[in-house]
């Protein structure tokens, strides 16, 4: 039995390594005797855009930081089990001369992968179009578009890929609802939790201490915020007002002022969220992590979302009623309020019980869980 991943794990993007990572991780663990690997693929578009992204670096000092990032990223493949061929390529022919008769199952999944207006454009490989000679099963998939965003005729075609899929499964409201408007009443469809909340990762508070002094150089001992910022909004506003009575340390990109380090590789940035007194976030799976840890956490959404429902962070805490650690970046005052007191409460090191999501989300796993197994029978 092989089964192949096909998701996005060539980002420079933590989340992403690390959801891809998990995925894998948790597929071998339902499956012991089969060999399970990451289908080496990406689009050019994406391979583009990392190469490039340097270009909107500021300072020498970013550039330095992004270089130096780039190869931790490519270093910290020896974590992931990866086909020993690849391919970047937008040809769907070449796509499916690269994949068909090499897997038994073919997971697609999770992230945006369905994402219709993304950069890898519409259709590409990540639905699987013309794949014979396979299982085909999507997890925990999202799209983030709406009915509306798309044209009648590529619903059509939406809708003849999914025919052959034997498992679909959606991470968020929005996409679920979707992909169920196309389908109708033709297949069930699942709610399923992004692979990092069904993990049991486990948290080294040591080797978590060793990476903040020696990488970050700050000191454990003393109260330790994280921040993880997308445009700098947060950044600005902690090095300000904070930075010279609470250590703040950077787990996304260079930020002046602040306790940076561009040598963490995906598996000690999950070690480090699991030992801050608390995290500031705009990125899902640092949420995710938070949430596994019980670190505090508040995630502040940057994308212009209509409704909070369009989140895929909101649409997760408010399934548990902690729709209070989500907010709109469009609400500057209410940001800055929500900062103030998130420190002032985090200043003695208090911890928060997420428990009651991480049991919810665990027990979504258990449905595709028995998807697999019953497929592989």
């Amino acid at each position: 039995m092989k089964i192949g991943i096909l998701t996005y794990h060539r980002s420079i993007n933590y989340g992403a390594f690390v959801q891809a990572y998990v995925l894998q991780k948790l597929i071998s663990e339902c499956i012991p005797d089969a060999k399970v690997e990451i289908i080496d693929y990406d689009s050019p578009m994406a391979e583009k855009y990392y190469r490039r992204y340097y270009l909107g670096a500021k300072s020498l000092c970013e550039i330095a930081y992004i270089q130096k990032q780039r190869k931790v990223f490519f270093n910290a493949k020896r974590f992931q089990s990866c086909s020993d061929e690849s391919l970047i390529s937008n040809d769907l022919n070449e796509f499916k001369s690269f994949v068909e008769g090499k897997y038994d199952i073919i997971v697609v999944g999770s992230d945006e992968v369905w994402n219709i207006t993304g950069m890898r454009g519409f259709p590409n490989a990540y639905w699987l179009p013309n794949i014979k000679e396979c299982k085909k099963l999507a997890y925990a998939v999202s799209a983030r578009n709406r009915i509306t965003d798309i044209k009648p005729e590529d619903r059509d075609k939406i809708y003849n890929f999914l025919e052959e899929f034997d498992f679909i499964s959606l991470r968020d409201e929005v996409s679920f609802q979707m992909i169920n408007e196309i389908l109708g009443e033709k297949k069930e469809i699942h709610h399923m939790c992004d692979p990092t909340m069904a993990y049991d990762f486990e948290f080294d508070k040591q080797k978590a201490r060793n990476i903040l002094t020696e990488k970050f150089g700050v000191n454990p001992d003393e109260t330790v915020i994280g921040v993880m910022d997308e445009v700098g909004e947060i950044s600005r506003y902690l090095r300000a007002k904070y930075k010279d009575s609470v250590q703040i340390i950077s787990l996304y990109k260079y930020v002046k002022g602040m306790h940076n380090s561009p040598d963490i590789n995906p598996m000690e940035w999950i070690q480090v969220i699991g030992s801050l007194d608390g995290l500031l976030t705009s990125f899902f799976h640092g949420m995710c992590i938070a949430i596994n840890a019980g670190t505090p956490f508040r995630i502040f959404e940057y994308r212009n979302v209509s409704e909070a429902k369009m989140s895929k962070s909101y649409d997760l805490l408010s399934q548990y009623g902690f729709d209070d650690h989500y907010f709109q970046m469009n609400q500057r005052e209410d940001f800055r309020m929500c900062v103030d007191e998130f420190i002032k409460d985090h200043l003695e090191k208090k911890r928060d019980n997420y428990t009651v999501i991480k049991n919810g989300e665990r027990g979504k796993f258990e449905i595709f869980k028995k998807a697999l197994v019953d497929i592989t029978k």
